[in-house]
């Protein structure tokens, strides 16, 4: 009992009487991994500077390097390099998907020989894409690094349906059938539902990132199958009627 109560009680005195005779710290005393740190060979020292703001809030993150790099425009750390960095990202994802909606565009074209049907697989790709970025805002679910891989998934899944649904309205249109009826419909919305269920999951997982990639993948495949089957038939009959006419 003595041991349990007392074994560290000596290293503690000792670590107190250390302490007590502490005497003034000239810079020749520090170890030479933190003078480092803090002073360069030609003797400029390093001042760190602590924000009053809580940087997780973007605007604070941007108000907070605007307000140091008008003072020192050559400043850097983790705040400025976080903030680059995901400008950085931002803008490659931009660049990204604006090649690869162009890049659809033409294999579409090329393989259908038509402006019409490529016009028709296109649209239902862009409105989806538009209104899930719209539902991210209404749901406060912010773009960030984890769930942006969500938007090429969401692309490949509108490309496949558009293409699926276009080739079956040719046919429905000129018989006069019901396209909902039809096994290729059915195929593409229980397709639809499993793989929506499947990443509705992740919007439970106690990690954030994760949790958004699941809940925009939901949300897009939603609005993805809303196109295809809704918006889709509707402008297919308009522009699709008399062609078949």
């Amino acid at each position: 009992m003595q041991t349990t109560l007392l074994g560290t009680l000596p290293d503690a005195m000792n670590e107190l009487l250390v302490g007590m005779g502490a005497k003034e710290v000239a810079l020749s005393d520090l170890p030479s991994d933190i003078k480092d740190r803090w002073l360069s060979k030609e003797g400029w020292y390093r001042i760190q500077i602590f924000p009053k703001k809580d940087l997780n809030d973007l605007t604070n993150l941007q108000e907070f390097i605007n307000e140091v790099q008008s003072v020192a425009p050559e400043t850097t750390d983790l705040p400025i390099i976080y903030w680059e960095s995901m400008k950085e990202v931002i803008a490659a994802f931009q660049k990204a998907i604006t090649i690869a909606l162009i890049t659809i565009a033409l294999l579409l074209y090329a393989i259908r020989r038509n402006l019409t049907d490529t016009f028709l697989v296109m649209t239902p790709l862009i409105l989806a894409g538009l209104f899930t970025m719209a539902s991210t805002v209404l749901t406060h679910t912010a773009i960030n690094y984890a769930n942006i891989i969500a938007l090429p998934l969401l692309l490949g899944l509108g490309v496949d349906n558009g293409i699926h649904m276009v080739e079956k309205l040719h046919h429905s249109l000129s018989e006069q059938q019901n396209i909902y009826q039809s096994s290729t419909a059915r195929a593409m919305f229980y397709g639809a539902l499993t793989t929506a269920s499947s990443f509705a999951g992740l919007a439970f997982s106690p990690h954030e990132g994760i949790a958004s990639m699941g809940l925009v993948i939901t949300m897009g495949i939603f609005w993805i199958m809303v196109c295809t089957f809704v918006v889709l038939p509707a402008i297919s009959k308009l522009v699709l009627k008399d062609k078949i006419a």
